[in-house]
Protein backbone atom coordinates (compact mmCIF):
# COMPACT_ATOMS: atom_id res chain seq x y z
CA UNK A 1 0.00 0.00 0.00
CA UNK A 2 2.73 2.12 0.80
CA UNK A 3 4.80 1.91 -2.66
CA UNK A 4 1.60 2.10 -4.26
CA UNK A 5 1.38 5.29 -2.84
CA UNK A 6 4.83 7.01 -3.26
CA UNK A 7 3.89 5.88 -6.98
CA UNK A 8 0.80 7.62 -7.25
CA UNK A 9 2.42 10.98 -5.51
CA UNK A 10 5.41 11.14 -7.54
CA UNK A 11 3.24 10.22 -10.94
CA UNK A 12 0.58 13.10 -9.72
CA UNK A 13 4.14 15.36 -8.91
CA UNK A 14 5.41 14.77 -12.20
CA UNK A 15 2.47 15.13 -14.06
CA UNK A 16 1.34 18.62 -12.73
CA UNK A 17 3.05 20.21 -15.52
CA UNK A 18 0.67 18.53 -17.96
CA UNK A 19 -2.55 20.98 -16.85
CA UNK A 20 -4.38 17.44 -16.59
CA UNK A 21 -4.15 14.49 -15.00
CA UNK A 22 -3.08 10.72 -16.60
CA UNK A 23 -5.31 8.48 -17.48
CA UNK A 24 -5.93 5.72 -15.99
CA UNK A 25 -3.77 3.85 -19.05
CA UNK A 26 -0.97 5.92 -18.29
CA UNK A 27 -0.80 5.18 -14.56
CA UNK A 28 -1.02 1.32 -15.12
CA UNK A 29 0.52 0.66 -18.12
CA UNK A 30 4.08 0.90 -17.00
CA UNK A 31 3.46 -1.22 -14.01
CA UNK A 32 1.71 -3.76 -15.98
CA UNK A 33 4.03 -4.01 -18.95
CA UNK A 34 6.91 -3.99 -16.58
CA UNK A 35 5.65 -6.80 -14.17
CA UNK A 36 4.33 -8.84 -16.96
CA UNK A 37 7.85 -8.72 -18.54
CA UNK A 38 9.29 -9.54 -15.48
CA UNK A 39 6.98 -12.28 -14.70
CA UNK A 40 7.63 -13.80 -18.38
CA UNK A 41 11.54 -13.48 -17.62
CA UNK A 42 11.42 -14.83 -14.08
CA UNK A 43 11.89 -18.31 -15.13
CA UNK A 44 14.49 -17.85 -17.93
CA UNK A 45 16.52 -15.21 -16.11
CA UNK A 46 16.13 -15.69 -11.83
CA UNK A 47 14.53 -12.84 -9.80
CA UNK A 48 16.90 -10.48 -9.77
CA UNK A 49 17.73 -10.33 -13.48
CA UNK A 50 13.84 -10.38 -14.58
CA UNK A 51 14.03 -7.17 -11.89
CA UNK A 52 16.76 -5.70 -13.64
CA UNK A 53 14.92 -6.09 -17.39
CA UNK A 54 11.90 -4.99 -16.04
CA UNK A 55 12.83 -2.05 -13.91
CA UNK A 56 14.45 -0.73 -17.31
CA UNK A 57 11.32 -1.07 -18.96
CA UNK A 58 9.18 0.16 -16.21
CA UNK A 59 11.49 3.42 -15.92
CA UNK A 60 11.23 4.20 -19.89
CA UNK A 61 7.28 3.91 -19.56
CA UNK A 62 7.09 5.95 -16.49
CA UNK A 63 8.88 8.87 -18.42
CA UNK A 64 7.05 8.49 -21.92
CA UNK A 65 4.06 8.69 -19.85
CA UNK A 66 4.89 11.94 -18.04
CA UNK A 67 6.78 13.61 -20.74
CA UNK A 68 10.22 14.09 -18.48
CA UNK A 69 13.15 13.34 -18.21
CA UNK A 70 13.61 11.28 -14.84
CA UNK A 71 17.48 11.52 -14.16
CA UNK A 72 17.16 15.61 -15.11
CA UNK A 73 13.81 16.25 -12.95
CA UNK A 74 14.96 16.00 -9.22
CA UNK A 75 13.08 16.22 -6.29
CA UNK A 76 14.20 17.71 -2.74
CA UNK A 77 13.64 15.00 -0.10
CA UNK A 78 14.90 15.16 3.71
CA UNK A 79 17.13 12.50 4.88
CA UNK A 80 17.24 10.69 8.39
CA UNK A 81 19.35 13.74 9.77
CA UNK A 82 16.97 16.26 8.46
CA UNK A 83 19.35 18.05 5.74
CA UNK A 84 18.25 17.82 2.43
CA UNK A 85 18.89 17.04 -1.09
CA UNK A 86 17.53 16.68 -4.79
CA UNK A 87 17.12 13.14 -5.54
CA UNK A 88 16.67 12.43 -9.56
CA UNK A 89 12.86 10.71 -10.00
CA UNK A 90 14.22 8.00 -11.75
CA UNK A 91 16.02 6.79 -8.29
CA UNK A 92 12.43 7.23 -6.73
CA UNK A 93 10.70 5.17 -9.32
CA UNK A 94 13.51 3.12 -9.62
CA UNK A 95 13.07 1.95 -5.77
CA UNK A 96 9.01 1.53 -6.18
CA UNK A 97 9.22 -0.57 -8.75
CA UNK A 98 11.90 -3.01 -7.04
CA UNK A 99 9.72 -2.78 -3.78
CA UNK A 100 7.05 -3.84 -5.89
CA UNK A 101 8.52 -6.51 -7.74
CA UNK A 102 9.90 -7.65 -5.00
CA UNK A 103 6.39 -7.94 -3.27
CA UNK A 104 4.71 -9.63 -6.28
CA UNK A 105 7.86 -12.41 -6.43
CA UNK A 106 7.05 -13.43 -2.68
CA UNK A 107 3.22 -13.52 -3.83
CA UNK A 108 3.54 -15.39 -7.04
CA UNK A 109 5.62 -18.42 -4.82
CA UNK A 110 2.54 -18.31 -2.43
CA UNK A 111 -0.49 -17.94 -4.86
CA UNK A 112 -1.62 -19.83 -7.79
CA UNK A 113 -1.44 -17.90 -10.85
CA UNK A 114 -4.78 -16.93 -11.04
CA UNK A 115 -4.90 -15.75 -7.74
CA UNK A 116 -1.74 -13.98 -8.32
CA UNK A 117 -3.25 -12.17 -11.41
CA UNK A 118 -5.84 -10.70 -9.62
CA UNK A 119 -3.85 -9.57 -6.99
CA UNK A 120 -1.60 -7.82 -9.75
CA UNK A 121 -4.88 -6.42 -10.97
CA UNK A 122 -5.60 -5.16 -8.02
CA UNK A 123 -2.65 -3.28 -7.15
CA UNK A 124 -2.85 -1.87 -10.66
CA UNK A 125 -6.50 -0.37 -9.95
CA UNK A 126 -5.70 0.78 -6.07
CA UNK A 127 -2.60 2.51 -8.25
CA UNK A 128 -4.81 4.73 -10.45
CA UNK A 129 -7.56 5.42 -6.98
CA UNK A 130 -4.48 6.41 -5.41
CA UNK A 131 -3.02 8.77 -8.26
CA UNK A 132 -6.50 10.47 -8.54
CA UNK A 133 -6.82 11.25 -4.94
CA UNK A 134 -3.30 11.78 -4.23
CA UNK A 135 -1.58 15.34 -2.99
CA UNK A 136 1.54 17.00 -3.70
CA UNK A 137 3.14 19.42 -2.18
CA UNK A 138 6.47 20.88 -3.24
CA UNK A 139 7.20 21.99 -6.63
CA UNK A 140 9.34 19.81 -8.47
CA UNK A 141 12.89 21.18 -10.08
CA UNK A 142 13.83 20.52 -13.90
Amino acid sequence: NKTIYRYAVSLKELSRDLGRDLSRHKVQSPLRRSINKMLRYVRIEGEEDAKGIAVDKFLELVSRAVGKDLEKTTKKIRDEQGSEKEVPYRAIFFDIFMDLASIILRAKKMMPPSKLREFIEDILDSAYEKYKYAKVGEEVRK
